[in-house]
């Protein structure tokens, strides 16, 4: 048995190696080839990615102008659904680029590097937060079906492995299209996600860690944690990729 398992990690390797030759690993900011192999992102863009660093806001986790403010401009003005909540990078740059290509492009390649920086993010919170269970801003079946998949949900799987917290698919679904946010104002947004999520029995009474890849005014969060409290959840988080700042 010993002999054969050594077998099946031999040939995963070798597969594993031949893969890498056939489709070689790219950058996820730059999308230049990686190498040496093994790396998730090339030292060059390592070196500048646009880390949300300084002090943050305790609610939202954008940046403040003091250590004495505990909330945000716009945290202070609108006032959130969700508990708490963080993002790695603020949406600009090579990082926006990378979010793009995952979106438009099937750059699914990038999500275990995504997913590694979502993870770092999160780790020492979780004494804090005690989350049960992580789930992920859904999107219609019509329009999963139309791209493929959901960005959202292939970040939070990552997430879910690396800390070992279930992933439950099904606790929140998107009922109705909503159409493109983009262009919309925070009002406009609000009202146009009104009713738009629903969430299961699953977040009854439980923690739960949201994840999404761009946070812009937390309309979409809100409508999500939303829907998760009306189901019972005790507390909702937030945890996204990028913020826009």
């Amino acid at each position: 048995m010993k002999k054969n398992g050594m077998d099946q990690r031999l040939l995963t390797d070798r597969l594993g190696t031949a893969l890498s030759l056939l489709y070689p690993p790219h950058c996820p900011v730059c999308d230049r080839i990686l190498s040496p192999f093994g790396r998730k992102i090339c030292a060059e863009c390592a070196g500048k990615l646009p880390y949300i660093t300084e002090t943050k806001c305790i609610k939202c986790g954008r940046e403040v102008s003091s250590s004495a403010r505990l909330l945000c401009d716009e945290c202070t003005r609108y006032p959130h659904v969700f508990d708490q909540g963080l993002a790695c990078f603020y949406y600009t740059g090579g990082v926006q680029q990378a979010v793009l290509r995952l979106k438009r492009g099937d750059r699914r390649d990038y999500v275990c590097w995504m997913g590694e920086c979502l993870t770092r993010l999160a780790g020492p919170l979780l004494p804090v937060w005690k989350p049960d269970l992580i789930a992920a801003v859904p999107m219609t079946k019509r329009k999963k079906r139309a791209r493929g998949y959901n960005q959202a949900e292939l970040l939070a799987r990552e997430v879910s492995t690396s800390l070992q917290i279930p992933f439950e698919k099904d606790c929140l679904i998107k009922k109705r299209e909503t159409g493109d946010q983009k262009e919309l104002s925070r009002a406009m947004r609000t009202r146009n996600l009104a009713g738009a999520f629903e969430a299961s029995g699953k977040a009854a009474g439980r923690n739960v860690i949201v994840v999404d890849d761009v946070f812009t005014t937390g309309s979409t969060m809100d409508a999500a944690a939303s829907a998760l409290k009306q189901a019972g959840a005790h507390k909702v988080y937030s945890l996204c990729l990028c913020l826009v700042g």
